[in-house]
């Protein structure tokens, strides 16, 4: 905010305001450790923070060009993600507009029934637009509302809407062949699609065709690789990050203290290409979470 202040004098009062502010916690807080507790925070804690804060610094080293392969292969995914999103909402409107044609068709005994395979109904992928296909168009049952009464699309919507299996009766459209797997770019997106190791299926045909409501699946596996890709992947491509990934650790954020960094969800793709700083150090996998950490501190003396 304070960049935004021409003024310099303004800018001092409130910049002066929140240190002062932040001083005076300082003593309350402190008060509310005790003697002991403040010992342990000066010897363990501020010490800790300094080495995370170097942490932050330097980064997360990876192996750039394997990660920007990464990073392509997932942005074309989500576009194949879209694009059998489009097609099966398009599908869909293209068999209601026609539908009282199609049973007097069939009524009739004319077997010649055409339904356009190209329909596409594009959108994006943003909380409006799935709100309008999801409700509007598909026609899916609401499960929770917003405070302001709007239908949210949310992930427990999601989830709600993927324990509902395939009724006898169901009008949902079957996919005819699985889409994306881990790894896969577009180039062998026609080749993988078909194989038969459904376990590295993103979207696989047999879990697609069991539900009741199946573009609930696209858009959750949407939500999983566009988090992917906005965090990791997209300031790779856009950006000169010297081969890291930067992001920050925060020790207040969970009630059991426990430390949360970003970097602890990353696939286990992702996560591989991870390497030293330099050929002086090693890299370790522990459970960051938790109380090693602080452990593997007091153990080695830091200063």
């Amino acid at each position: 905010m304070y960049r935004l202040l021409e003024d310099e004098e303004v800018a001092l009062i409130y910049a002066g305001a929140d240190a002062d502010y932040t001083r005076l916690l300082w003593f309350y807080l402190k008060k509310l450790l005790g003697e002991k507790m403040y010992h342990m925070y000066n010897k363990q804690d501020v010490r800790m923070l300094n080495i995370l804060a170097d942490s932050e610094y330097e980064g997360l080293h990876v192996i750039e060009s394997e990660a920007k392969e990464l990073a392509v292969q997932t942005e074309e995914n989500l576009k194949i993600l879209q694009e059998t999103a489009y097609k099966y909402v398009g599908a869909y409107m293209d068999y209601q507009e026609k539908a009282g044609i199609i049973d007097a068709q069939y009524k009739s005994g004319y077997s010649q029934i055409i339904v356009d395979k190209e329909a596409k109904y594009e959108f994006e992928f943003k909380a409006a637009d799935i709100r309008k296909v999801m409700y509007d168009i598909l026609k899916y049952p609401i499960y929770s509302y917003t405070d302001t009464g709007v239908p949210k699309v949310d992930k427990y919507v999601r989830k709600k809407l993927l324990q509902e299996t395939r009724k006898e009766n169901s009008t949902a459209r079957l996919l005819q062949h699985s889409i994306l797997t881990y790894g896969s770019n577009y180039a062998e997106y026609e080749k993988l699609r078909a194989g038969s190791d459904e376990d590295k299926k993103k979207a696989s045909k047999m879990e697609f065709n069991k539900l009741e409501y199946p573009l609930a699946l696209l858009f959750e596996q949407y939500a999983i690789l566009d988090k992917e890709y906005t965090s990791y992947y997209k300031p790779m491509l856009e950006d000169n990050l010297e081969s890291k990934i930067f992001k920050s650790y925060s020790l207040a954020r969970i009630e059991t203290r426990r430390i949360m960094n970003p970097s602890q969800t990353m696939k286990k793709n992702l996560k591989k290409l991870v390497i030293p700083t330099s050929d002086d150090y090693y890299s370790v996998d522990f459970d960051l979470s938790q109380i090693e950490l602080r452990l593997m501190y007091s153990l080695s003396e830091s200063t």
